[in-house]
């Protein structure tokens, strides 16, 4: 009885504490360049910048979802902690402190064949805590 008596007087004091933290931020492009294959060869190219991402962490793990192209992942870790690497149509790094996050795909690079050759994209932008 002592015990549960206890943890209500806790759940009282610190009811943040027993509830799981979620956090929300919502990541806009500012600057989008890469590479596009275009007559045989790969010419620099820049892109619009136009890629948007929520970064979500709830129950105990972290998302990444991107609105262009409604993916999702939440194959995420903690690299230390105020940066955050995620895998989402390439790799996705968020500093938490700087609130400053990038987007590189370099990999249509090594696998282009003849018939599929998509553009190597470097994608930089801010995001908001909501």
């Amino acid at each position: 009885m002592k015990i549960k008596t206890y943890l209500v007087i806790l759940s009282l004091l610190f009811p943040a504490a027993l509830i799981a933290e979620e956090r929300t931020y919502i990541c806009s492009a500012e600057e989008a360049t890469g590479y596009d294959y275009t007559n045989g060869r790969w010419l620099r190219e820049r892109f619009r910048p136009d890629a948007k991402y929520q970064v979500k962490y709830s129950d105990s793990a972290w998302s990444v979802y991107e609105y262009q192209t409604e993916s999702e992942s939440d194959i995420c870790e903690l690299m230390d902690e105020d940066v955050l690497k995620c895998e989402i149509n390439g790799e996705f790094i968020m500093n938490f402190s700087t609130l400053k996050f990038s987007v590189t795909n370099t990999a249509p690079y090594v696998h282009s064949t003849r018939r599929n050759r998509e553009s190597v994209i470097l994608v930089l932008g801010e995001c908001l805590s909501m």
